[in-house]
Parts: structure tokens; C-alpha cells; sequence
């Protein structure tokens, strides 16, 4: 971790000893300053730190990817800390957010929090539903970043008894409200005030709410707070409190149009003042911290799974800046399986580009989710002739097959809903139908970057679809190997293989083999179009 400011208190005997002295009669003991400590000599006892806290929220899935991602840079390339607020039912599936969430936490900047599991104002929900939204944030929090939260960001900034009480229930110590809520709450009487020597945490939550906003929404426009405006409010804060927490949004980084309206431009005007708003507080302040090291807690740590073998991806990336859509999604499947995809394909005979297409229209090119598990797809209709049909009330219950938009509800009172197109939605109703029966629920999924079905297992050479789930859960090279082993395998009633059509650019009888009839245009025209991109974007590379 890196420690900014850096401050040492050099006490004579003397005047240590009598500081001692009357801070153990007034029930307040401070120890000898520890710049690790960002202020904090003791559990719930801190010192001054005058430390600023930046906070961003509203992070999630394919929305303004560049007023999340050019802010997140700022910091990166400033070396500073950053809290993020992670909307957790929004978040796991975009690649470019994910990667670099994670790109900041790995360097010990970005500090992860829930904002959280929808945009919900929490003081509109029960004791119990609070409760309930904070464990599935966090659940999926360790699912995605492997560990959870201790930070919670209401949305809407707003908070209540109920919300302190969920918070205890899940573990989850700090909140970073607005400063309107804790007015209203209590007058702000539970506010962490660094120095007086005590961090406030009499109903088990430290309350560090944000102070100032680098834009403020009202009238239904963004209205820009001016960098003296920030700089003078945490000035104020640093002396009444001992620190300040300043809170951006991505909206704060794009254009509006005429109406008032976001734009998809980023406002480079905006983020330069970001980056000028980071140097003012560094040059007279000199301290930019985050929640965690206020307070002298352990900074949460986060691993991440499934990274492919380095032996997979070619020596000559394709740089990702100013990519968007295909040409991204096509640009990372070269970055990161392309050497192998191009060894493998020529040894069969096909293009690596058809090999790279297939992969995008079957997985988007993603072998895992987000949270380290494979990329599945449950199919309802095949559960159902599996075990469904012989378990009709049970099935019924649970399941619905409607091809292709198959339904599922974990409870028999609870409303249907489609599941086809999430990553966990499909593990959930893929784990549900695994305690009813193992065997048959592997058997109904298409699993990794080809998709392969589990009643497949024995034409990629699998003695069970057990073994065939194990081995591509915990190796991309085996998803790899096992789709080329598909295109290989010969149908014993013609003695042709998916292969012959892919070695004549042929993508809708293709199609038609890999996924049997009934898409093969819908599918052959996607594969087509994501060769095109692939060619054009891999132009003049080594494994292209």
C-alpha cells in the first residue's frame, strides 16, 4: 500500500509522559503516531489524520463505460486511493468495468463497497429485506472479487435504524451516507470525528458519510461544484471533523446535451478537473486515503480465478483503447487464446478467424463469468426429457420449457422468470436443478466457450459428463481442447463432422450441425459478421 503523507511525532520524555498522564485521567488514550495507520492508533480510537476520501458510485455493467473507467484511471495513474460503489445485481458481465476494478484493487488503490443490490432507497424496505439485499451483495461481491464487503453506500444516500441493524446482521462495519441522512438520522451525533480521539461506533457502524459532491443533481440538471468551492468545503470538514469524503458519479464525467440530458461523450473538461482537484488537495493537504485506513482496518483483500495460461495468448496484443462492441469482443479473444487458437486450427484445417467467430457467437468469447465460475447455459427443455418428464409435478413446479426462453423460480409460489442470458441466473437455476439430479442437470448444460452440452461428454472423449464438467471448470485449455475435439467427432450416420462445413467458410450448414437445425441462418450470419471483424481487426498480427 502506498502512505502518502507521512508524519512523525517526536515527543520529548517529558512531555510524553505528562500527555499520557492527563489523556489516561480524561478516559482517552492516544499512543505515539504510526504513519501506517492513516491516523488510527487503536480499535475505534483514532487520531487526525486530515485525510480526504474520494468515493465513486453508481459502478455497473455497460453503462457510460467511460465516465467509470477514464475517473478510475485518473487514479490509477496518480497512485491515489478510490472507493467504489458497486451496484452487485448490475455488475459482473462487463468485461472493461470488471477488469478494471480490478486493475486499480491489485495495485492497493481501489477500495471495493456496496452501493447496493439494486438502486433501491433502502428506508423504502424491511428490517428482513434490508437484510436480505445486503447478503446477496455480498455474496456475489465474493463471488466476483473473492471476498466481501465492509463498506455499504446506500443508494439514494439514505439510510435508517433498520438499515444500521441489516448492516450488523451481515458484518458490514462502515457507511458512507449523505451528510442530509445523517442530519436527519440523528443531528449527525453517530459521525466518525477523527479528532477527538474517538471513532463514534456506539451502534456497531462507523458513519463517514460524503460531505460534498464534485457535481450536485438538482432541477433535473447536473450543476458543477467549482474546485475553490471543494477545496474551501474540505478545509472546513478537515478542521470540524478531522477529514472529508468528496463523492463522484460517472454522469459527472459525460456531456449533456441542450435538454440536459447524458450524452455517450466523455467531457475531458470535467476530467481534467478531476485530475487538478487531486493535485489541490495532495499540494495543501497533502493526504488522500480510504475508508479502511482511516479507521485502521485491515483493507479487505480480493483473489481472482481462472486467469488463462500465458501459453494461450500471442506475443502481440491488440490494444483495447477506443474499442467498442465486436471489434473489442473479437480483439480480446485474439489477446487472450489467439496463439493456441491459431496452432490448433491449422491442424485441423479451418481458419483460426471461424474458430475465434464460433467462440464469440457461443460465449461471447468468455470461458468463465466474472466470479470464476464456467459460462453455462441450462436448458429446461432437455432437463425435461432427462428427469422432468418422469418428475412432472416436481418439474412443473420450477421449471417451465418454452424454448428458447425457458423459465425458472426457486419456489412454488414464487413468480416464473426468464433466467437465458445471466451468468448467475443460469447457475442458479443450474444448482437448483442439481439437487433434484445431478447427472441429468450436467447433461442439460452447454458449458464453456463452445458451449458443448454435458450429453455431448462422451463424443469429446469423457467417460463421464461428471469428468467433463470437472475438467473444463478449472481449465480454459480444456474448454479449448474440447471444442476442437467436437468439430472433429463424425456422426455415425453420415460419417461427416461439423468440420467439413467450417473448412469451406460454409457458417450456416455449420450452424445447422453445431446447434441443429432451427437457427442456422440466425447463427451462420453471426458467425459470418464476427469473421469479418476478427480479419479486420487482427490485420497484420502473428497469429492472425
Amino acid at each position: 500500500m502506498v502512505n502518502i503523507l507521512e508524519k512523525t511525532n517526536i515527543f520529548s520524555g517529558r512531555l510524553f509522559s505528562l500527555i499520557t498522564i492527563l489523556f489516561i485521567i480524561s478516559n482517552i488514550i492516544i499512543l505515539p503516531y504510526d504513519s501506517s495507520l492513516q491516523g488510527v492508533v487503536n480499535d475505534g480510537i483514532i487520531g487526525k489524520c486530515n485525510c480526504v476520501v474520494f468515493r465513486m458510485d453508481d459502478i455497473q455493467d455497460y453503462w457510460i463505460q467511460e465516465g467509470q473507467i477514464t475517473p478510475m484511471d485518473v487514479f490509477i495513474s496518480k497512485n491515489q486511493s478510490l472507493t467504489l460503489g458497486l451496484i452487485m445485481n448490475a455488475i459482473g458481465n462487463d468485461e472493461k468495468i470488471i477488469n478494471k476494478v480490478r486493475q486499480g484493487n491489485d495495485r492497493g488503490l481501489f477500495e471495493l463497497a456496496i452501493n447496493g443490490w439494486n438502486t433501491t432507497d433502502y428506508t423504502k424496505l424491511s428490517q428482513n429485506e434490508q437484510e436480505y439485499s445486503l447478503e446477496l451483495a455480498n455474496q456475489k461481491m465474493q463471488m466476483l472479487f473473492g471476498n466481501t464487503s465492509d463498506i455499504f453506500i446506500p443508494p439514494e444516500g439514505s439510510f435508517d435504524n433498520s438499515t444500521i441493524k441489516a448492516m450488523n446482521r451481515n458484518n458490514i462495519e462502515i457507511l458512507s451516507s449523505s451528510i442530509y441522512a445523517e442530519d436527519n438520522f440523528n443531528e449527525g451525533k453517530s459521525r466518525v470525528i477523527a479528532d477527538a480521539g474517538i471513532a463514534n461506533k456506539t451502534d456497531g457502524v462507523f458513519h463517514l458519510p460524503n460531505t460534498i459532491s464534485f457535481k450536485y443533481y438538482t432541477g433535473n440538471m447536473w450543476i458543477k461544484n467549482s474546485i475553490e468551492n471543494i477545496l474551501s468545503n474540505i478545509t472546513q470538514d478537515l478542521e470540524k471533523h478531522g477529514y472529508s469524503v468528496i463523492a463522484l458519479r460517472p454522469q459527472h464525467f459525460m456531456k449533456v446535451d441542450s435538454n440536459g440530458d447524458l450524452t455517450n461523450s466523455l467531457d475531458k473538461g470535467e476530467v481534467e478537473d478531476l485530475s487538478r482537484l487531486i493535485d489541490s488537495i495532495l499540494l495543501r493537504h497533502g493526504n488522500i486515503t480510504s475508508f479502511s485506513k482511516l479507521l485502521g482496518m485491515e483493507p479487505r483483500a480480493y483473489a481472482y480465478l481462472n486467469s488463462p495460461n500465458s501459453d494461450l495468448r500471442p506475443p502481440d496484443p491488440i490494444s483495447l483503447d477506443g474499442l467498442v462492441g465486436l471489434e473489442y469482443s473479437m480483439a480480446e479473444i485474439y489477446n487472450t487464446y489467439g496463439k493456441y487458437l491459431y496452432e490448433k486450427a491449422l491442424q485441423l484445417g479451418i481458419s483460426p478467424t471461424a474458430a475465434a467467430a464460433v467462440f464469440y457467437v457461443e460465449s461471447r468469447g468468455s470461458g468463465f463469468g466474472a466470479d470464476g465460475r464456467m459460462t453455462i447455459r441450462f436448458e429446461a427443455c432437455t432437463f425435461y426429457d432427462l428427469w422432468g418428464e418422469k418428475n412432472l409435478k416436481e418439474f412443473s413446479n420450477y421449471f417451465q420449457c418454452n424454448a428458447p426462453n425457458d423459465k425458472f423460480r426457486p419456489s412454488p409460489i414464487s413468480q416464473f422468470i426468464d433466467y437465458h442470458g445471466g451468468h448467475f441466473q443460469e447457475w442458479r437455476a443450474f444448482e437448483f436443478a442439481r439437487n433434484l439430479d445431478e447427472e441429468a442437470a450436467m447433461k442439460s448444460i452447454s458449458m464453456g466457450l463452445a458451449q458443448i452440452m454435458g450429453f455431448n461428454y462422451d463424443k469429446i472423449g469423457y467417460g463421464s459428463v461428471k469428468e467433463m464438467f470437472e475438467n473444463m471448470s478449472n481449465s480454459i485449455k480444456s474448454q479449448l481442447d474440447a471444442f476442437f475435439l467436437a468439430l472433429s467427432y463424425k456422426d455415425n450416420n453420415t460419417g461427416k463432422s461439423c468440420l467439413n462445413s467450417l473448412k469451406v467458410n460454409d457458417y450456416i450448414a455449420f450452424a445447422g450441425c453445431y446447434n441443429a437445425a432451427g437457427q442456422d441462418y440466425s447463427y451462420g450470419s453471426q458467425i459470418k459478421r464476427a469473421v469479418d471483424t476478427y480479419k479486420e481487426i487482427t490485420s497484420g498480427k502473428l497469429y492472425a
